[in-house]
């Protein structure tokens, strides 16, 4: 008989613990909280108690310890850092425990916002020196081929556009931008030598090389831009 009852016992206590609610898993701890769930000055006493309560509930979970905000969104965070509604509750009831809590509550926020603020920071931090890096090789990458340019200007030789060149763009023109290069229709290769920006489209447009103080300088004809220096690569 006893181990019948025994038996029954242990069925009974095993279906209690499967019935009972199992913790949540801290990573989703704070993720239900809302704005709407915050007390407010103008919300009626019972309202603000009920709200308070709910908050103890949801945020300061036994099975944790203490608060863990990692998954409340920011504007909450930021209304309960600011929110003395509960505290000054509290202490109206002279409830130790309950002023304590929102207490707690109110500087694990700001601990919390800080904590992002940081992380943020480092984030800002780490995408700047990435970027800086990269500038750095392309820098290296555009002096050597400044440096490679000046090479083949000097192996074509300074006395190349000594006299005017009139001859055409070998197919489409769009303009200038940054070291473009384009093929003339008697066999030359041009490259831009100075950054200058401007849209233009024309087909097989007439141009005139010429020397200036500054070097070889090319005009599109029909084009009212001033032009560029190019550099001859071929």
């Amino acid at each position: 008989m006893r181990r019948i009852l025994f038996a029954i016992l242990l069925v009974s206590l095993e279906s209690s613990a499967q019935d009972a609610p199992k913790p949540r898993p801290a990573v989703e701890y704070g993720k239900d909280v809302t704005l709407a769930m915050l007390p407010s000055p103008n919300d009626p006493k019972p309202v603000q108690a009920g709200k308070c309560a709910q908050l103890a509930n949801m945020l300061i979970d036994s099975a944790h310890g203490n608060e863990d905000l990692s998954q409340v969104p920011q504007a909450v965070l930021v209304n309960l850092r600011n929110n003395t509604v509960c505290g000054a509750a509290a202490l109206n009831e002279r409830d130790i425990a309950k002023l304590l809590s929102a207490m707690s509550l109110q500087g694990d926020a700001a601990n919390e916002l800080l904590q992002r603020v940081s992380i943020y920071a480092e984030k800002e931090e780490k995408d700047y020196n990435d970027l800086l890096d990269k500038y750095k090789a392309l820098w290296v990458l555009q002096s050597a081929h400044v440096e490679a340019n000046s090479s083949k200007q000097v192996s074509v030789g300074a006395g190349s556009c000594g006299a005017a060149i009139e001859t055409q763009i070998d197919g489409d023109f769009n303009g200038w931008d940054d070291e473009l290069i384009y093929k003339m229709t008697n066999g030359e290769i041009w490259q831009q030598a100075n950054y200058h920006y401007h849209y233009h489209y024309a087909y097989r447009p007439n141009v005139v090389i010429y020397n200036t103080s500054s070097g070889c300088h090319i005009k599109v004809e029909d084009d009212s831009d001033q032009g560029v220096n190019v550099i001859r690569i071929k």
